[in-house]
């Protein structure tokens, strides 16, 4: 909401070769307190996540008014373009991402990590994998049975313990995996 996302170029730490990157410009002028947390809460999150199927935060800096994330560019766009576009996904195609989403909530599951927002939008593709993005409204739990009951996400993917404001934990992200999936075979969510 408060930010635009930018293709850039970045050189290697030690090489010649320049990177594409994309680079997420927020203008903290125009933050709320609470979303200025968030910000920072996405930030701290994703600078601890290395695994293929999580997009990559390379660096962040403040520059005046404007903080920048620079992370790894997705060439592929994203998920929910991708099923615009081809309407539904063959049985194959849909395996195969299952699988990367699968193993990209395993590894944030053993991090102690809710995404709280997952959704075709925020699944980008690059080179034929399927990468959790956005990690604004993700939250680190202390252990699994730590009583979350803040209402986050997108209602179209939210599973029901959220929207009813039941407490909720790391399944609230496996029922979203699961529309997610739906949606690939479809073509939209199965809360429409």
């Amino acid at each position: 909401t408060y930010g635009t996302v930018y293709l850039g170029h970045s050189k290697l730490k030690h090489g010649k070769e320049t990177i594409k990157v994309a680079i997420k410009c927020i203008n903290i002028s125009y933050l709320t307190s609470e979303a200025a947390h968030l910000l920072k809460q996405e930030e701290s999150i994703m600078k601890t996540l290395f695994h293929p199927c999580i997009v990559l935060l390379y660096s962040s800096t403040l520059f005046q008014t404007n903080y920048y994330l620079i992370m790894e560019y997705c060439s592929g766009g994203d998920l929910k373009e991708f099923i615009a576009k081809h309407n539904t996904l063959n049985d194959a195609t849909v395996f195969a991402l299952m699988k990367q989403l699968v193993e990209g909530y395993k590894f944030l599951y053993a991090k102690n990590i809710l995404h709280r927002d997952l959704k075709p939008a925020n699944i980008l593709l690059h080179e034929g994998i399927g990468k959790f993005a956005d990690f604004g409204l993700s939250k680190i739990v202390k252990e699994d049975l730590q009583v979350n009951t803040t209402l986050v996400g997108t209602p179209l993917y939210l599973a029901p313990e959220v929207a009813l404001n039941f407490a909720y934990d790391s399944k609230c992200d496996i029922f979203s995996l699961g529309c997610i999936i739906y949606a690939c075979l479809v073509g939209n969510s199965p809360l429409c």
